[in-house]
């Protein structure tokens, strides 16, 4: 704060030039489970794609990522691992802007930065079973890694927190019988 003068405004600056300096100031990889929402949710009862984001950096750059590499867990080591798979329809990785590394691993709404980041497709159903995602209670929070190496061989791994839901959480009470359901079952 040396650079600031005596006056409300210059402290208001400085601190505000602190804070925009620090997403931008961390070392290391970082991820971001559908980047832009907050809270990351993962709804065990549904199929698609569950995209997530390996966020770059001035210290980290995304495009020396070695994709056969890529493999997403657990952090508490429960289940197997999913690795992003390739698609005639989709490209499941590619190289885009679209997030900021989080701060103190804080769920980020910052969008793009500036510096590019890897956008990673993983199928939804191929997380929840690998990950026995579905033996959790709904409601519960899980903190998911991805890891891989560097082209030049150096290990990383970026990991965030999600929730996991049910499709019965969105269904009201009166509807959640089978026989009262009004689209037939489930």
């Amino acid at each position: 704060m040396s650079n600031c003068r005596n006056s409300k405004s210059a402290l208001i600056i400085c601190l505000l030039s602190v804070v925009c300096a620090t997403p931008a100031a961390l070392a290391g990889a970082s991820l971001d489970i559908r980047p832009s929402i907050c809270p990351n949710l993962i709804n065990r009862d549904v199929r698609g794609i569950l995209p997530m984001v390996l966020v770059g950096d001035v210290d980290f750059v995304v495009s020396h990522v070695d994709l056969a590499s890529l493999e997403l867990s657990r952090a508490d080591g429960v289940g197997g691992s999913v690795t992003p798979r390739p698609s005639r329809r989709r490209r499941l990785v590619r190289l885009v802007d679209v997030a900021a590394p989080s701060v103190s691993g804080l769920c980020s709404t910052f969008g793009a930065d500036g510096i590019r980041d890897l956008r990673i497709l993983f199928g939804q159903a191929a997380v929840v079973s690998r990950l026995e995602l579905g033996a959790l209670e709904p409601n519960a929070t899980v903190e998911i890694c991805l890891s891989g190496q560097t082209t030049d061989g150096t290990s990383f791994s970026a990991c965030d927190h999600a929730i996991v839901t049910a499709l019965s959480d969105l269904t009201p009470p009166e509807f959640r019988d089978i026989e009262t359901f009004p689209f037939g079952r489930r």
